[in-house]
Order: structure tokens, then sequence, then C-alpha cells
């Protein structure tokens, strides 16, 4: 995990991902069968029943090869300021494959109206 986001407190999160390939190297042509599911996390080893945030499937918007999810500001609230917390989305492709599609550490700074 080598990225680090930093967001200003009030931020909306948002990312997209596109260029799917299964376990076997397979582009994906559609991900209607494939689930995705995130998570922001107080530690690494935190489980994700335990998540400070969830992603569900149905969190997750598909547009042809592409998916993604976006957080409000209000779903971003219960994240502390200045505090590492830690981010990851999975995808499971239709044969039950699952792997981590994206990982990083979110810190929230204050808004620059605190800071005045």
């Amino acid at each position: 995990m080598s990225e680090t986001i930093q967001l200003p407190q009030g931020s909306t999160f948002a990312r997209t991902y596109s260029s799917f390939k299964d376990e076997f190297g397979v582009a994906a042509s559609s991900l209607a069968s494939w689930t995705f599911t995130g998570a922001i996390k107080r530690c690494v080893t935190d489980a994700d029943v335990d998540a400070l945030i969830k992603l569900a499937n149905t969190d997750f918007v598909r547009a042809g090869t592409s998916v993604g999810f976006t957080l409000s500001p209000s779903a971003m609230a219960v994240l502390s300021i200045e505090h590492p917390f830690f981010f990851a989305i999975k995808a499971q492709s239709p044969s039950g494959f699952v792997g981590t599609l994206d990982e990083a550490r979110i810190i929230i700074s204050r808004s620059a109206k605190q800071t005045i």
C-alpha cells in the first residue's frame, strides 16, 4: 500500500476503475455479473465487517466495462481528522476469483475554513 490520499474535511471521495481481466487474463466485456465491495477501516487488520465505512455491491455504478463509487461528505464525516485510515476495494469475477482492485491510506485534513 504505497498511495496516500489526502482529503480535506467535507470532501467527496470518488474512484472509477476500468479494463478488468479475470483470473485467466480474459478482458471483461461486461461487469454485470462481477461483484464489488469496499471498506475504509481504522486498522488494515480490522475485519471488513468492522469497517467505519462499508461499500456493498449496490454502491458501485457500472457503465460498460467501468465501475465506480462516490462517498458523500456526510458519509466521510465518520472519519477523524489527521488519523490514517485504510481503504480497499475488492472485485469478484463471475467464476468466484477475488482480487484487490485498489488500496490506499486515507488521511482527512482540516478544511481551509477551519484553519483561518
